[in-house]
């Protein structure tokens, strides 16, 4: 699914730009082989480059104010993660909730393992990817009983008790903090399955 994409035409050249996460394609068309002109080609060519400047901009500055907000809830040690990894490459979905693990559920970690686990963005990502569902759920809307799928495709139980909720085993400490395409709220554990 590609978030992001612009269209730049001149005469017969049609450039495309798609973007997900990370990765960019470029598809390019041409209706005609025996029309040619440099100067739409370089003219196309530069439109599209910024296209591509403009996408990657956007998605560093998203990941930028979901580690601000993390950081303004007290949550530096979840806001360092997310600063080291694109977080649109999380997810796929327009709209996202994450379950922000707190300070004290990092400090369960080893100092050895919270250091593999910073030197490796990919496994840092997939340990994300385990509190993100692709969709936006604020608290009044869990209902005890539900499962929800992670963007690493396990399964997250539900369980409200009175004004207690908890997802997969973590208490949900704090709620509903607004963030850019989502909503975060704050558990006291890491969700790993």
């Amino acid at each position: 699914m590609y978030k992001n994409h612009r269209t730049a035409t001149w005469r017969t050249f049609a450039m495309r730009v798609l973007v997900s996460g990370a990765a960019v394609m470029l598809v390019a068309s041409c209706a005609s082989a025996s029309e040619s002109d440099s100067t739409g080609v370089g003219a196309a060519a530069e439109d599209v480059a910024g296209a591509v400047d403009t996408a990657a901009d956007a998605a560093e500055q998203g990941s930028a104010e979901i580690a601000d907000v993390l950081l303004d809830n007290g949550l530096s040690s979840v806001a360092s993660a997310v600063e080291m990894i694109d977080f649109t490459e999380l997810t796929d979905s327009p709209e996202f909730t994450f379950f922000a693990p707190n300070d004290e559920a990092f400090q369960i970690l080893e100092a050895s393992e919270a250091a593999d686990l910073l030197a490796d963005v990919d496994a840092l990502a997939d340990v994300l990817r385990n509190h993100i569902i692709a969709e936006r759920v604020v608290v009044a809307d869990l209902v005890d009983g539900d499962v929800l799928k992670t963007e690493a495709g396990h399964d997250l139980a539900v369980v409200v008790q009175g004004d207690t909720v908890t997802i997969g085993g973590a208490t949900i400490t704090q709620a509903d903090i607004d963030v850019v395409g989502g909503v975060v709220h704050v558990v006291d554990q890491l969700l790993v399955p």
